[in-house]
């Protein structure tokens, strides 16, 4: 299995696979929806490792525009920088004639089977179904 690596918005390198994970993949850091999108992801935490062990966020911004709103906030999971969006490109979540990446989750079991996805949904609470469907 391909393994990922990205930065995260300190600087810290990640290297991550895509078995038994979720991926959140988020245009910014700074819209009104993206920052609820994190807060929730957070929120449901405890719920989400449920289900995966591995939980990382990948933003289509740079290192220090994430820094700049984050700060001094913390999040129980990888917050990671992908400004020219390969993997949201590999995934198809990156819509090149705009060239933006869609607000999307990808969840994948122990083998690196995809079992949720869920793409450009403005209700948020829709990335989280998997946390009250089975997933097996």
């Amino acid at each position: 299995m391909e393994t990922f690596e990205l930065r995260n918005y300190k600087g810290q390198v990640h290297r991550f696979q895509l078995e038994n994970t979720l991926i959140a993949f988020l245009p910014t850091v700074s819209s009104k929806l993206d920052k609820e999108h994190l807060h929730l992801l957070k929120e449901q935490m405890k719920a989400i490792t449920k289900h995966v062990e591995n939980v990382f966020v990948i933003v289509h911004q740079n290192e220090e525009e994430i820094a700049k709103v984050l700060k001094k906030k913390n999040f129980p999971f990888p917050i990671l920088a992908d400004s020219k969006a390969r993997i949201a490109k590999q995934l198809q979540c990156y819509l090149l004639p705009i060239g933006i990446v869609q607000r999307s989750s990808f969840l994948y079991d122990i083998n690196g089977a995809l079992l949720f996805r869920k793409t450009f949904m403005s209700n948020i609470e829709e990335h989280f179904e998997f946390i009250y469907s089975p997933t097996e």
